[in-house]
């Protein structure tokens, strides 16, 4: 089937594993913001499970739903837990976010109902991002809210003669290094 000469572009999702370089300040940073990510996950796991029990015993309470835990969360933390102010906003918001996923995954059948994280330093993992255009990209440096620039081991191995859009960055740490998960939309023709 011909289309008359017209090229036929496609956009193809590709996450860039990419070791990071970080200072002693940047390391402590990274650590609490996993932290706070594990917190935030374990204390709107908590809050989640009451108000479903509630809501089971009295259905003109609201069912618990992602949205609603991220806004009481922002409601209290300044107050309650003034230590989250430290990192990006973004940090408690995605892990409330991954929550609503997992929830989502567990009532469609395809996953197991979600657990409390434990504290584990030799795999932790954060969301500093609120998606495109609140983080960026310049050769081997990574720009995250509030953290500031950070050394990458190399390049997205993807140039950007491909017209990539940057769509997330998730930080993780593995036996003791630290690597930035880039998600990125390309051209592919």
């Amino acid at each position: 089937m011909a289309l008359d000469g017209a090229a036929i572009s496609t956009r193809i999702m590709t996450v860039h594993r990419i070791a990071l370089d970080v200072d002693k300040a940047q390391d402590a940073l990274f650590a609490q913001c996993a932290g706070i990510a594990r917190f935030s996950w374990n204390w709107a796991l908590d809050r989640w499970k009451s108000q479903y029990t509630a809501h089971c015993e009295n259905n003109s309470l609201p069912k618990p739903s992602e949205a609603a835990l991220r806004r009481e969360l922002n409601a209290i933390k300044r107050a309650e837990y003034p230590w989250m102010l430290h990192a990006p906003k973004a940090v408690p918001q995605q892990a409330i976010k991954n929550l609503g996923a997992a929830f989502k995954g567990f009532f469609e059948g395809r996953s197991r109902y979600p657990n409390f994280k434990a504290k584990d330093l030799c795999r932790e993992s954060f969301r500093p991002d609120n998606g495109p255009g609140t983080f960026r990209v310049e050769g081997r440096r990574l720009k995250l809210p509030r953290i500031g620039w950070v050394s990458m081991r190399e390049a997205l191995r993807f140039g950007f003669e491909m017209n990539p859009t940057l769509k997330s960055v998730t930080i993780s740490r593995e036996a003791g290094r630290w690597f930035a998960a880039i998600a990125v939309e390309i051209d592919h023709s």
